[in-house]
C-alpha cells in the first residue's frame, strides 16, 4: 500500500482469497475493501492509527469477507517501508490465513461449554438424588404423620433451593372430608392459609397435578396466589388410590426452571403420599391387632402384654394396681329378646360410658363377650370401690335404645383385686378379680364385689367346697 494504506499491489493468493483483482483492490485500503458487518471494527480502527502514526503492527487477528461474502480469519502483520530520510513511503501488508485455526478454536471452546454443562448438569443431578435419596430414608424412618410432614418439608428446600410450599392434610380423627389443613410449611409459604377447602382445589378435587405459570389466566386450583411469580405447582397426595392431601411449592421467578424442576416436586409428592400412607396403614394394622373393632376398646392380646408391665411396674416402684373385672348382667337375655344387634348397641355405650370414667393412666380392655377388664395403676381398693359403684350407676342409668326400642334396664357386676394386697403377679390378680366378679354375681348381680384378702381365701374355698 502507499503511505496512506491505499493498495498499490496484492499477489495472486489475495485475488484467490479475497475474490478481487488488482484493478478492483487498487486505491482502496484493505479494512473498507474487506470489512463486514461483523467485523471488529475497532480492531481496525487501530490498525488505521498505526498506520498514520507510521507504525507497524504484528500478530493481528482480523475477521475479513471476500467479495463473494465468505468469512475467514488471518493473521496480519503490517510494517512500513521508509526512504532516506525516514518518512513512510509504503506499507507492506501480510495476512496468513487462520479461519481453520480459529474454527477449530471455537468449536473447542463449544465443546469445552457444552461439557462444562454437562458436568454441572450432572453434578446437579447428583445432588438431587442425593436429596431425593435422604428424603426417601428420612421418610422410611419416621414413625409419626409429624414427622412425614417435617422430614418433607426439611428436605424440600435442598431438593429445589429458593422454592417455598406447604403441606396439606386431613387432621386425625376429622370429620370433615373436604378441609385438608396446613401440617407444614417452608419458605414464603409459611404465611400461607391454614386450611385448604378441597371444593376449590382441582389437584385434589380431580387426583392430577397442577402447574401454573405466571400470568397464566387459567388455573384449575382456586387458591393459587395472586401476583406470584416464576410457576406454582399443586401436587396431589395419593396413594393406592386415596386422597391423603396436597403438597403446594412457588418455585422462584429469578432461577431456571421446567420440566427439570417439575418432575423433583413430582417424585417429592410421590414419596411423601408413600410415607403417609405407609404410616396410616401400620397404624390401623397396629391398632387392629390391639383394638376390639366393635367397641373401639383394647383387645385380650393387649391385655396380656400391658398387665404384664403394669406388674412389673408396680413390683418395682413399690406401689398397688388394682384390676377389676366387670361383666354386663343378663347379657344373653338381652340377645334373645332384642336381637343381636341391639347387644352390640349395649356393649359399645356400655364401653363408651367406662371409658369416660377413667383417668389418663387407666385403661379398659373388651375381655370377651359382655366381659371387660379395667386396670387401674397405682390405686388401692378401698379408692377403687367407690369408682366402680359410681361406674355401675352411670351403667344403669343409660338410655339405650335401638330401633325405636328402651333396651335394659343394663346393669353390671364388678369384681375388683389389687396388688399386692390379694395377688402377685398378672395371672392371680386376674383370677382373683375374675372370682370377686362371681361372688357379685351370686350376691344378686348389679353390684361392686371386693376380691378376698390373704386370710379369707382359705375359708372362701373351704365354703366352696361344703357348698359343692
Amino acid at each position: 500500500t502507499d503511505a496512506q494504506a491505499r493498495i498499490e499491489w496484492v499477489n495472486d493468493a489475495f485475488v484467490r482469497q479475497t475474490g478481487y483483482t488488482l484493478d478492483e483492490a487498487r486505491g482502496k485500503t484493505p479494512d473498507a475493501l474487506l470489512q463486514g458487518a461483523e467485523t471488529d471494527r475497532e480492531c481496525a480502527a487501530k490498525v488505521l492509527r498505526n498506520v498514520r502514526a507510521g507504525f507497524g503492527v504484528r500478530d493481528v487477528e482480523m475477521l475479513h469477507y471476500a467479495k463473494s461474502g465468505q468469512a475467514y480469519w488471518v493473521l496480519l502483520e503490517m510494517q512500513p517501508v521508509r526512504d532516506a530520510l525516514g518518512n513512510v513511503v509504503q506499507y507492506v501488508h501480510v495476512e496468513i490465513d487462520i479461519t481453520a485455526r480459529k474454527r477449530a478454536e471455537q468449536e473447542a471452546l463449544r465443546l469445552n461449554a457444552e461439557l462444562q454443562a454437562s458436568i454441572a448438569e450432572l453434578e446437579e443431578l447428583n445432588r438431587q438424588t442425593r436429596v431425593v435419596g435422604a428424603l426417601r430414608d428420612a421418610l422410611q424412618r419416621c414413625e409419626t404423620l409429624a414427622d412425614i410432614y417435617a422430614a418433607a418439608c426439611l428436605h424440600a428446600r435442598s431438593l429445589i433451593p429458593g422454592s417455598s410450599g406447604a403441606l396439606y392434610a386431613q387432621a386425625a380423627g376429622s370429620k370433615m372430608d373436604n378441609l385438608y389443613l396446613r401440617q407444614a410449611a417452608w419458605g414464603e409459604a409459611r404465611e400461607r392459609a391454614a386450611s385448604l377447602d378441597a371444593d376449590i382445589c382441582g389437584a385434589i378435587a380431580d387426583g392430577e397435578p397442577q402447574r401454573v405459570h405466571a400470568g397464566s389466566p387459567y388455573a384449575e386450583c382456586e387458591h393459587v396466589p395472586a401476583g406470584f411469580e416464576g410457576e406454582y405447582l399443586c401436587l396431589p397426595l395419593v396413594a393406592r388410590g386415596t386422597i391423603l392431601g396436597a403438597l403446594t411449592m412457588e418455585l422462584p421467578s429469578d432461577r431456571p426452571h421446567g420440566d427439570a424442576q417439575w418432575q423433583l416436586a413430582l417424585t417429592m409428592a410421590q414419596h411423601v403420599s408413600t410415607a403417609i400412607s405407609d404410616v396410616k396403614l401400620r397404624d390401623l394394622l397396629r391398632q387392629q391387632a390391639t383394638r376390639d373393632p366393635l367397641t373401639g376398646l383394647f383387645n385380650r392380646r393387649y391385655l396380656d402384654d400391658a398387665i404384664e408391665r403394669e406388674v412389673h411396674a408396680a413390683h418395682r416402684h413399690g406401689r398397688p394396681l388394682t384390676v377389676c373385672m366387670l361383666d354386663i348382667d343378663h347379657f344373653k337375655r338381652i340377645n334373645d329378646s332384642y336381637g343381636h344387634d341391639a347387644g352390640d348397641v349395649v356393649l359399645r355405650t356400655v364401653a363408651q360410658s367406662i371409658a369416660a370414667q377413667l383417668r389418663g393412666e387407666d385403661f379398659v380392655c373388651r375381655f370377651g363377650g359382655e366381659e371387660f377388664v379395667l386396670v387401674l395403676p397405682s390405686a388401692r381398693a378401698e379408692d377403687v370401690m367407690p369408682r366402680m359403684n359410681a361406674l355401675r350407676h352411670a351403667v344403669s342409668a343409660l338410655s339405650i335404645e335401638h330401633q325405636g326400642r328402651v333396651i335394659g334396664p343394663v346393669t353390671v357386676s364388678i369384681g375388683v383385686a389389687t396388688l399386692p394386697q390379694h395377688a402377685d403377679s398378672a395371672g392371680a390378680l386376674l383370677r382373683e378379680a375374675d372370682r370377686a366378679l362371681y361372688r357379685a354375681k351370686d350376691a344378686g348381680r348389679n353390684c361392686v364385689v371386693s376380691a378376698a384378702p390373704d386370710d379369707d381365701r382359705e375359708f372362701v374355698r373351704s365354703l366352696a367346697r361344703e357348698i359343692l
